[in-house]
């Protein structure tokens, strides 16, 4: 991506209130989204050691109960897939030798995201106009689950939602990369 940084997290914006709160593919993007919790990051050109020292910075400003309760990291580069994956399961390893699992939560987006052994489709739930990690502060997970309960259900939900709308969330995925 040969954007700047502010380009670039305009864009996760856009893909934030265009794709995942319009679609309501997450049911806590929106609250966190209006009342400005998220930390929006991009990096241009990293290597896997710059993404892992933000990572366990963003983790470390998470668990110090800062105001915000997520971090959205774009990343450029890791535009395959697999390595991607790789990234994100060595960085799930760090959290858990650290014990950091139990504070903070990861979740990935990818334009190529797709869940193993399941329909291609799927993945647009996490397909994004370019890598992404996302990290969520578990005290904030368990508020929003609190907050609505249906959110332990949302995949599932998801899976029957993109069912029957395949075709438009191709089209607005297209339309925002």
């Amino acid at each position: 991506m040969n954007n700047n940084n502010q380009e670039a997290i305009s864009l996760m914006k856009d893909w934030v209130t265009d794709y995942i709160i319009h679609f309501q593919l997450c049911p806590f993007a929106k609250p966190s989204f209006d009342s400005d919790e998220i930390d929006w990051l991009f990096i241009n050109s990293p290597t896997k050691q710059d993404i892992i020292e933000t990572i366990l910075e963003k983790v470390g400003l998470l668990q110090s109960n800062s105001s915000k309760t997520n971090c959205l990291i774009g990343v450029d580069g890791y535009e395959n897939f697999e390595e991607f994956w790789s990234l994100a399961q060595d960085i799930e390893d760090l959290l858990e030798d650290n014990d950091l699992i139990e504070d903070v939560q990861l979740a990935t987006f990818h334009p190529d995201y797709h869940f193993a052994n399941e329909p291609k489709e799927w993945g647009l739930s996490n397909q994004s106009p370019f890598p992404i990690f996302h990290l969520l502060s578990q005290d904030a997970v368990s508020k929003g689950l609190e907050k609505f309960p249906q959110g332990a259900t949302w995949f599932e939900r998801n899976q029957q939602f993109i069912k029957n709308n395949t075709n438009e969330l191709r089209k607005k995925i297209n339309s925002i990369r």
